[in-house]
């Protein structure tokens, strides 16, 4: 396993973790489900810890592929400065989620206010997962920049392939 499987194999468990707990969260907001609200919360915690791995594998995955056919190096660039914002924002999500529930244990009821912030926080921060996920996509991948593979680099890329 290289650095590069490695990073696409953790950066997706974040941004999609962090959706599915914005859902729940909301979900439980709307209807007053305080067990859902609870859930959510401990989901955006443990999603915002995995942030750290899928942060960390970028530099060595960007290392590993950035001389390979079709690789943007403008679109390296701009997907580890959206990663550098996303991964702040999840610490800040994660501790707020934290922070809501010791809150929450030690009042023995729902603050509001804070879950509300934390809310808003996991917004921001999908937004911004959504946004580096897209970015990191384009990195490689030349049909989502609006750009089609060149016949040369195909059969580049096919002759390395074979030597390996």
């Amino acid at each position: 396993m290289n650095s590069a499987y490695l990073h696409l194999l953790l950066n997706h468990i974040p941004v999609i973790g962090i959706i599915i707990g914005l859902v729940i969260l909301i979900t439980g907001l709307i209807f007053k489900k305080y067990s859902l609200i609870r859930i959510s919360l401990v989901m955006l915690f443990i999603f915002a810890l995995f942030s750290i791995p899928a942060y960390l594998t970028g530099e060595p995955a960007e290392e590993e592929i950035e001389h390979l056919p079709g690789v943007s190096e403008q679109m390296a660039h701009e997907h580890e400065e959206a990663a550098e914002l996303a991964f702040i924002a999840s610490l800040i999500m994660g501790a707020l989620a934290l922070i809501s529930l010791i809150v929450w244990k030690m009042r023995s009821e729902m603050p509001t206010w804070i879950v509300i912030i934390t809310l808003i926080s996991v917004l921001g921060t999908s937004g911004l997962m959504i946004w580096t996920a897209n970015l990191g996509g384009k990195v490689r991948r030349p049909e989502l920049r609006g750009q089609g593979y060149s016949q040369d680099a195909i059969e580049d890329h096919a002759m390395e392939e074979y030597e390996h």
